[in-house]
This record gives C-alpha cells, structure tokens and sequence, in this order.
C-alpha cells in the first residue's frame, strides 16, 4: 500500500505533527481475534464521561520498525492502525519517532492503550503518546525522546496541566495490579525525562508571554463576540467565559466547550513586563487558576491568555 498521506499537518511546540484522524463510523475491515469484520472500530467517546476533559498525558513505548527511507516509523504504525487494521485494539492519540510525530485521535477522545478497561482513568482521561524507540540510546533513540518531551510539554500546556499530570503506562498497570514496565526505555530515567518536560513547559510558556503580535486586526475581523462585557480586569478576579466565545484570540486556539461549561477561571496575570499583553490585536489576561462549576477548590488552571472581552466577572 502507498504511504499515508496526512489530512493536515502543523508545527506544535518544535514537532512536526501530521494528522490522520482514524474517522468517526470506521469498522474494521477484516477479522481479527475477538473482532470482527463490520464492527467499530474506535469507541467514538469523548474523555472523562463524555465532557472531552483531558486529565493526564500517558507516555508509552513501542519498538522501531524496518521501512522504507521514503516514510517514518510513525507513519508506519498510523498505517498499520488505520486503515490496515494490524494493531489488534490498541488506539493510541500519537506516534513519535525521531523526525515527526502521526496523530491518530482527536485529543479529547478516549484510546484504548493503558489496559484499565472501558472506565479506567487510563483509557477514560489521557491523551497516550507511543515515543519510538529501541533502547540504543543512539541518537534516534535520543531525539524521538526528545520529541516526545516536547510533544508531552504542548499538550499540557494546552489543557491547563502541570508535570505532575505526565504518567506511565506503568502506573495505570499497576492500578489493575498489573507489571506492565512502560515506557520501557524511559522510565529507567522517568525522572529526568519528566524534568525536560517540565523545562520545555517553563520555556514554552515564556515564548508565549513575550509574544506581541503587533498592530490590531481589521475590524472587520473582529470576532469579538456581541455583547461582549466591557470591563477592567484585575488579579484574582473569578469570571465565566462567554458562551458565544469561539476563540481564546483572533487567530488562537478554539475554546473546548468544557473550558466553557464546567469551570469559572481566575486570573492570574494582566501585564507582562509592565504592559498588556496583546494577541491578534487584543489586550489579553490570563486564566492561570480554575474551580470546577459547583465546587470550591481552587486547582492549577488552563494557562491560557484570553481576550479580556470574552470574559464575564461574577
């Protein structure tokens, strides 16, 4: 078969991600094991419930694989997941090797790869991360790792988590009372591979603050939603996001619906060396903290700037 071309590729956090989304109502095509022909193929469950809310980035490992010079190992295991239906019920949201890394599932729905079944916080709250690698500790070895660092540093950055919230396969094993040492060639240094995690957060997140991208948009760009609050925000203030909010910024991320739905946010930072910080024209704050809708408890937010007209004190 030829190779996969990807539906849409990006570059997130120094990684190359192409993106080939296994398709909502795809069934396997042939039989395999317990599985058969015409089935589903994937759950088709958003995380955590069905809010789609990410928990934890898991961390796997999985061997090289001989190919052609023309693709990647990465390439190699998406086309064998999907549509070639050669990985048994393993589902996975990335490969990474040491060139680019394949992304199989939409972040915010459920995998099968941490062997806690349907309900386990496993399967049921993390993006997975397959990093390829053969133990060598060559120097593809070394830069799939450090692709994957990187990859691990973006996503939780992106859904408001610390390092604390990185974890192994193992770990979800061992909830089961199962041994199932993975990341094999990582967790040997789990530790040091967690603070390289944490140092491209810390380097990502001030690249980030110092970004200034400069004069506004045309107005008639403007997705400021109507109605809109006109007010001046400070830190600590609790506000609720627009519900018509699409957008963090002209041009930014979209905002998750349970980003919207489940949580009032604190903000923590309104200037930056003294001055506002603008994103896609727009003078912007911070949403560092968050307290689930109903509860009391005041947890790491999602580290997000926000356009401060999409927000609603309360």
């Amino acid at each position: 078969m030829a190779f996969l071309t990807p539906d849409k590729t990006r570059i997130f956090c120094g990684v190359t991600v192409k993106e080939k989304i296994i398709p909502d109502g795809a069934v396997w095509q042939k039989d395999s094991g317990v599985y058969k022909k015409g089935s589903k193929y994937k759950s088709e469950r958003l995380l955590s419930g069905g809010t789609g809310e990410v928990k934890y980035v898991t961390i796997h490992n999985t061997g090289r694989v001989s190919h052609s010079p023309q693709t990647t190992d990465a390439e190699q295991y998406t086309r064998a997941t999907w549509p070639n239906c050669n990985m048994n019920d393993v589902r996975v949201h990335y490969y990474v090797d040491s060139v680019e890394a394949w992304q199989n599932l939409k972040e915010n729905e459920v995998g099968w790869h941490s062997g806690d079944g349907n309900t386990g916080p496993g399967n049921g709250t993390t993006i997975a991360i397959e990093c390829i690698m053969n133990g060598s500790g060559d120097d593809d070895d070394t830069a799939s790792e450090d692709n994957c660092a990187r990859l691990a540093a973006g996503l939780l950055l992106k859904y408001g988590l610390t390092h604390d919230e990185l974890v192994s396969h193992y770990k979800w094993s061992r909830l089961r009372g199962g041994s199932k040492y993975c990341p094999a060639y990582i967790l040997p240094h789990w530790d040091q591979f967690k603070a390289k995690v944490k140092a491209y957060m810390d380097e990502f997140r001030s690249s980030e603050e110092e970004e200034q991208p400069g004069t506004a948009t045309d107005p008639s760009e403007d997705d400021t939603p109507t109605g809109a609050q006109d007010y001046v925000p400070a830190v600590g203030d609790r506000i609720k996001i627009l519900p018509e909010a699409e957008r963090y910024y002209p041009g930014g991320s979209r905002i998750p619906q349970w980003v919207k739905d489940d949580y009032i946010h604190v903000i923590t930072q309104i200037l930056f060396r003294g001055k506002p910080v603008q994103k896609g024209g727009k003078t912007c704050v911070l949403l560092g903290k968050k307290i689930a809708v109903g509860g009391t408890e005041v947890i790491a937010g999602i580290n997000t700037w926000i356009d401060q007209q999409l927000i609603q004190k309360l």
